[in-house]
């Protein structure tokens, strides 16, 4: 609710809609039991705020994003081998 009435009251177009999303996705992100399906959002989540600071030119923030982006990706990419790992593994 707050995301978006902020969002709607402080409008200025398309940086407007991706902040908006932005923050609506990293709020779902955060009341997933599933930390993979937490990842995935948050991933989704830090797509959104890169167009926002591309449209608004804001270099510092673009570089946060990308960098939560990287560790986002190799937390999803080492996870996923890990479970491929264990699943190969002989039982015990």
């Amino acid at each position: 609710g707050l995301a978006i009435a902020l969002t709607i009251a402080t409008w200025a177009g398309w940086p407007s809609a991706l902040a908006g999303t932005g923050a609506l996705l990293a709020a779902a992100a955060r009341l997933q039991a599933d930390i993979q399906r937490m990842r995935m959002l948050l991933l989704a989540c830090s797509l959104c705020w890169v167009g926002h600071n591309l449209l608004v030119g804001s270099v510092s923030g673009l570089m946060c994003d990308v960098l939560s982006i990287g560790g986002l990706l190799a937390a999803l990419w080492g996870y996923r081998e890990t479970a491929r790992r264990v699943a190969a593994a002989p039982p015990a």
